[in-house]
């Protein structure tokens, strides 16, 4: 048995399954808590500001934590949630929302666009590509230069994320190279993808569903990026700080 299978084994059994939404909303609750709790802390605005700094951020910690287990999760069962999504729509409201949140600490941008669309989970697919984008600012001791493109080839869709230093030579593998092929493999999988990963790219690659031409799922990631607890403040919000 392979590792991406055993890896599916586990969360895709029930018990763990159970456990882990369990865990979640455990989670969710005590984070809730906590981040209410930072209204009521003593002291002077310099010492309550630091405070709810660092309770936010082990909060931002916490939620990652559980949107990852939950994400494995899905993507371990045979249950297929996917739509038809503009995916040059997608990625420009992911641009818009990470630069949002990351204001100078990073330098995003969509460079080509196809103009096709594709069958994903878009849940799942947002999830994944702000931890892309999260690893490769992390990787940066200065302000990365984080690329994302799209190309659509012989009824094939990629969408292509490079990131180098200061728009010097991609590192490689430094930037996405933290989490295990077994794992990338199996979320891609869940995706409708297969993933390649090298040379400071990370490239899915699609089957094309349409030329664009007909009706699909605009993105509505802008209204899931305000707050401190969305997709795009768990994500990054502190790596702004």
């Amino acid at each position: 048995m392979s590792r991406k299978d055993e890896l599916r084994e586990l969360f895709s059994n029930p018990f763990m399954s159970d456990y882990m939404a369990h865990c979640d909303e455990t989670v969710r609750r005590a984070v809730t808590g906590i981040s209410a709790a930072c209204d009521l802390i003593g002291g002077s605005p310099e010492e309550c500001g630091q405070s709810r700094r660092i309770i936010l951020d082990m909060c931002r910690s916490i939620m990652r934590t559980a949107e990852l287990s939950g994400a494995l999760a899905d993507a371990a069962d045979g249950e297929v949630k996917r739509e038809l999504t503009d995916i040059d729509s997608f990625l420009s409201e992911l641009v818009l929302g990470c630069n949002g949140v990351l204001g100078e600490r990073a330098d995003i941008s969509v460079r080509e666009r196809c103009g096709a669309a594709v069958l994903t989970d878009r849940t799942l697919l947002t999830f994944f590509m702000l931890s892309v984008l999260r690893r490769a600012v992390i990787a940066s001791p200065g302000k990365p230069v984080i690329e994302l493109y799209s190309a659509a080839e012989g009824g094939r869709v990629t969408v292509s994320v490079t990131a180098s230093e200061n728009g010097g030579t991609p590192a490689e593998g430094g930037f996405f190279g933290e989490v295990s092929q077994e794992m990338n493999e199996l979320l891609a999988e869940k995706l409708g993808a297969e993933i390649k990963v090298g040379g400071g790219e990370l490239m899915l690659c699609f089957r094309a569903e349409t030329d664009g031409a007909m009706s699909v799922l605009a993105s509505d990631l802008v209204k899931l990026g305000d707050g401190v607890f969305s997709p795009f403040g768990v994500m990054l919000g502190d790596l702004a700080e």
